[in-house]
Formats: C-alpha cells, structure tokens, sequence
C-alpha cells in the first residue's frame, strides 16, 4: 500500500466549518495570575480543548461523494466533499429561527440514494436533503435504516424511521423516501419498547420491552417475536432487570429463527442463533473466550464477514479474505491504531483511524491503486507527535486475580515520578484505549495516569464484573490499593507523591481511598462524587425516580434495609475526620445522577474536622462538565492544585516495559 500519497482536505473543510464563528469556546480568561508553569499548562490546555473538527463521516453507496458532520464549537454544519477531487462545500448550515430557541443544526447524516441523504436535525425531524442543500420531505423523527430491495441492483426506496409520542411511546413507520407514502407498523406490546429488530423486507419481527411496577420491586424486561406482522406476538423470554438475558439482534431468511446477542453458558458476550420452535439457544455464530463481542458485520446472504471485541484494546477479526487482507494493508500502514473500513471492498473505503495519541482522522482508501488518502480529523487541535502513549498491563489483585489497566506516562528520563490514580465512575463502566483529554492534559503537566480496571468494570466478562458488586469500598477498592502498591514496586510511581482522582463513582473510590489507605495518597479528587452510599437510596436523583435505577442499585450496590451498616461502615462523609490530606471537589449545581448535595454535606464533614478543602461549583452544569470554559477552569485548578500537594511535576519518563495482556482469535461459525 501507498501511505506516502496522502491528499489532505482539511484546510478546505476547517475553513467552511469554522466560517459563522470567531470563538470556539467564548470562555472569558480567568482573573488571577497563573505562574510561568501554570500559563505554559493552560496553552496546552487550549490547545486540546479546540472543539473543531469533524464528527460524523459517511460514504456514499457509489463510493463518489462523503457526508461530514462538522462542528466549530458552537454549532454544527453537513459538508459535502467529492471523494474523487476532494473538493468540498457547506451543504447545510446552522438555521436560526425566530421561533426556535436554539439554532437549527444537522446532527447526524444517512445516505439513502447516491445523491440524497436523510439527514436528522435537532428539532427533532429527519428531511430528505440533496445536494442542493435543500430541506425537503420529513420523513420522521429520527432515521432508522433503509430497507433492502426485493430484486438486487433496483434502488432501495423504503425506509424505517421512528416518532416520538406522549409518554415516550416510540411510533415506528415505513417511509418511501420519494414519494413520502407512509405504514404504520404497529407494536401494540405491553411495556417500553427498548429494541426493535427488522428483517429485510423492513417487518418488525422481535422486540424487547421493559416493564415496572409504580412503587414496587419487580422491573422486568421481555422478548418477543412474530412470525410476520400479521401474526401475534409470543413471548420467548423474560426476566428482571438485573439478570442477564440474550437480546434479539437480526432475522435471518430462514423462518423462525434469531440473531441473539446472548452470555448465556459462557464469560463474555457472544452472537449465536436462536430456535423459535424449541425456545433455546443453538449455534455459536461468532464469540471470544476472554473479551465481549462490541459489533458485527453480515453479507446480503447473512453470513458473518466481520466480528469486533474489546479487551484492553478493541480488534477487528473479519470472514472474508479480501476484507482481511484490506484490513491488513491498513494496519500496516497505520500502525498502533485502531483503523475501522467500511464502504466496497473492490471500490472506495472509508477508514476512521484512531488511537492513544490521536483523537481519530477520516482517510479513503482506493482498493484499486491501494492508496490511502486522508480526509480530515476528528479533532483539529490535537498535535498528536506531542501526546503520550498509552500502555496496557494487568496486575494481581490481593486474592489473585487479574486485574486490567492504562498507565500513561510523561516525558523525560525513566524514574519513579509523581502519580495520578484516575479511577472511572459507574462503576460498571470503563475506560478506553484512546486518546482521552483528562489523561493527555496530566500526562502534558508532568504526572502519570495510572486507570485500574478494578472487578466490577464492565467489558471483562460476567464472572469479572459480577465480583464487583456490592463491594462499594470493600473489594473494588482493595483492587485500587493493589494497582499503586504494584506501580510503586515497579518504579513507576514515587510513593511520597501519589494522588487519588475519580468522577461520579470514581470520586466516591477517591475520597474512600483517602479514609482505607492514608499511608499512600498526599491528596484526593471528587468530581461529582458519591460522598455516602446510603444517601444514594434517598436522594433526588434521576435513579432513584426510575424503578429500574432503584432495582438495579438493590442488586448491584446493595439492599438499605439490610445493609445499611455496612454502608456506613465505608462513607467517606461519615468518616472525613479520618481525611488528614487536601481534597478537591467539583460538582454542577444541576447535576441529577448525583446531586450536588453529596459534595456539599462532603465539604461540611471536612471543614468541621478541620479538613483542608478546596471547593469548585459549576453553575448549569450537569452530572459532569459540558462547556469548554468549564472544564479549562477546572483542569488548569486540577493541574494547580497537584502541583501544591505532590509537584511541580519533575521533568521523568517511561519505566521499564510492562506485562501486556496476551490476545487470542474468536470463534466463528455460519
């Protein structure tokens, strides 16, 4: 392959995209005087921080033309660009109306002719646009898929899409995307519809609902199926919320029969086929012994031709030898990335590249000469030759067991260094192989990031996540414990300079670790933490206004009735007393998923133990931060306040190599 014959187009589109505004952020400079170290942080920041680029990119069925959805910060654009010339044009721009609050933008874009796509707009309409930029008919709501012809070679004409009605009931049509004619395909099943799977001709065949009961346990979701739209439904299974149960994932030809996305049997998530008739699960179609099953790809014929899992870094493992050598031919000459192809394997193929030192860039790949050509980037302000690489390793936990992580290092020489234990929230969750702000700014400022994986991440199988419930402070956080202690013993971190930093459930583990194990941290970070367990069962929050929130926080966290002790037993609120470091917290004053009470009782407990703590309220913010000027306020604080407590950071590098964990292929059947 041909990788030095790159053809950049993203001056042209930077150029459109940023055209109706003068400032991505509009963020005012902040009042107090930065030191020299800290103002060469805050340009870093910045630098990361510039919004622009491009979202969403999509090829044409010919090949011909690209559809890319781009943002500048303040609102979106669909751009056009000739995938052949390279030239490109602004084919919707942001609309302001009189009688609309917000400014009207495309947000997502669907090809469903060579020459018109469906294009889903923020006002909650999808309109058939063509390249004369013009809003045409409004097919819906929001665009689903388009529905295959009967004969090959015809253009497909049909399409899904879905509305919205009173209660959030979803109303699902079929849409002839020129003419306009409209089907209702009624679901007339009890419950919320949180899947709907078609066959080819467009029928809705299998569902999934869920089900609660108004003030009381009980939450239960459910499959169904029919054999046609004529048909009844039959309920092939049903189970709480908070078990496992397979999900319907495709109909093949044959009758009455399913795609399922099913653990059952097994560790992780794998695809198999489903009996109708007999009500079981039959063949394994395509699985991975130790990593989830994230995406599938199947030929007109329904066979497998590619299968995507994610360990510690996603992989891509295609059936088809022409795919697979294509996919070989980019890996090769993209290296140490993650390179996603989709479009024509004996045409034009659009690749998204992504890794620990780049946010992602759009390239084509023409299969004939076998030339890549790079389109633009996902984030226009990264210089990724100045990012740091981020490692895969695994550790053992206390009673043994495996436990994944990241670790990112700084430049310089190989030393124990300062450490940031960056702890993710959910906490059945994760982090990613990728290029993340939070982990580069840190890296950027002369600290390590260190991510544990502690039991109870998700994406590690059941067996792994399971461990981690109901273990709130108690073996999830043993896990933490064991990672610094292995990052020290193997000079990666110096132990008098260790800090420990989490949001939503990773600034409960934060604050907690600074209770369970003050010998290792010289300060602690909450962002929009849990600061009390018990106060999660009876705060306002948006989980506890949801059956399925309070069901799942009784299975997974744990029962108040019965377990209340044990609650306050790990509380960081409860026993900030035994907090002797500083502590950070932020929290938006809007936040739902953990209001910002739990902070402020936090900061209360601190002060009245003479606690030292530094305090940072976002106003409008959510369960989170969302503005640029927000997060630069808070990470140029972040920065400073690590710098008080274990810095300035010293000028250190990578360690010795660490253990990787060993990859193995998936099995794969059709």
């Amino acid at each position: 392959m041909n990788a030095g014959k790159v053809r950049r187009i993203a001056a042209a589109i930077l150029v459109t995209a940023v055209a109706t505004a003068t400032s991505a952020s509009g963020a005012e400079e902040a009042s107090t005087e930065l030191t020299p170290r800290m103002t060469g942080t805050r340009k870093i920041i910045d630098g990361m921080l510039d919004p622009r680029g491009v979202e969403e990119m999509t090829l044409a069925p010919d090949g011909k033309h690209l559809a890319a959805i781009v943002w500048n910060g303040l609102s979106r654009s669909l751009l056009l660009i000739d995938a052949e010339t390279s030239g490109a044009r602004v084919l919707v721009e942001p609309e302001v109306r009189s009688n609309w609050t917000a400014t009207i933008q495309p947000i997502r874009a669907h090809w469903i002719a060579n020459d018109s796509l469906a294009v889903d707009f923020n006002d909650g309409k999808c309109a058939v646009v063509g390249f004369d930029g013009r809003r045409g008919l409004v097919l819906g709501d929001h665009f689903v898929r388009m529905i295959s012809p009967d004969t090959p070679g015809e253009p497909a004409q049909w399409a899904i899409v879905g509305e919205e009605g009173l209660f959030h009931d979803t109303h699902i049509h079929r849409v002839n995307v020129v003419s306009g004619d409209k089907v209702d395909l009624p679901v007339g099943l009890p419950g919320e519809l949180v899947n709907a799977v078609f066959d080819r001709k467009g029928q809705l065949r299998a569902a999934t609902t869920r089900e609660t009961k108004w003030l009381a346990h009980g939450a239960t979701v459910t499959n169904w199926y029919r054999h046609d739209e004529h048909s009844p439904w039959q309920q092939l299974a049903q189970a709480p919320v908070t078990e496992d149960l397979w999900r319907p994932l495709g109909i093949p030809d044959e009758s009455d029969s399913l795609v399922v996305l099913s653990r059952d049997g097994r560790d992780t998530w794998a695809m198999v086929d489903y009996d109708v008739a007999t009500r079981r699960l039959t063949d394994l179609r395509v699985g991975h012994p130790t990593e989830d099953l994230i995406g599938t790809e199947e030929d007109a014929r329904q066979n497998v031709i590619r299968a995507m899992t994610h360990g510690l870094k996603p992989s891509t493992y295609w059936f088809d030898a022409r795919w697979d050598m294509l996919q070989r031919s980019v890996d090769k000459a993209l290296p140490d990335a993650v390179n996603v192809l989709r479009g024509d394997s004996h045409g034009r193929v659009l690749v998204l590249s992504y890794s620990d030192r780049d946010a992602g860039r759009w390239l084509t790949l023409d299969t004939t000469s076998m030339t890549l050509h790079e389109v633009a980037h996902l984030k226009f302000g990264i210089d990724a030759a100045a990012m740091r690489p981020m490692q895969t390793l695994t550790y053992a936990a206390d009673d043994g067991l495996k436990i994944p992580a990241y670790l990112t290092l700084p430049d310089g020489p190989a030393q124990p260094r300062p450490m940031v234990v960056f702890l993710h929230g959910g906490p059945v969750a994760r982090d990613e192989w990728g290029w993340d702000f939070d982990v580069q700014a840190l890296a950027a400022a002369g600290y390590a990031v260190f991510q544990p994986q502690f039991r109870g991440s998700a994406g590690f199988g059941r067996k792994f996540e399971e461990a981690g419930y109901r273990q709130w402070g108690l073996a999830m956080h043993d896990d933490v414990t064991a990672g610094v202690k292995a990052m020290i013993a193997r000079g990666v971190a110096d132990p008098a300079r260790i800090c420990i930093y989490g949001a939503s459930y990773g600034g409960y583990a934060a604050l907690w670790g600074l209770v369970k194990t003050p010998e290792l941290y010289r300060c602690g970070v909450s962002l929009s933490g849990v600061t009390d367990i018990g106060e999660r069962f009876s705060d306002w929050s948006d989980t506890n206004s949801s059956e399925v929130g309070r069901e799942w926080m009784r299975f997974a966290i744990g029962d108040m009735n019965t377990m209340a002790a044990q609650f306050d037993a790990v509380s960081p609120e409860k026993h900030a007393r035994q907090i002797r470091v500083p502590v950070l917290l932020a929290h938006g004053t809007d936040d739902r998923r953990v209001p910002i009470g739990h902070s402020k009782r936090m900061e209360s407990a601190l002060k009245s133990s003479h606690g030292t703590v530094e305090t940072h309220w976002y106003e409008r913010e959510g369960h989170g931060l969302s503005t640029i000027a927000d997060i630069r306020d808070f990470e140029v604080a972040l920065v400073d306040f690590l710098d008080r407590n274990i810095g300035p950071a010293s000028s250190v590098a990578p360690a010795a190599p660490l253990a990787t964990a060993a990859a193995s292929a998936p099995v794969a059947k059709h």
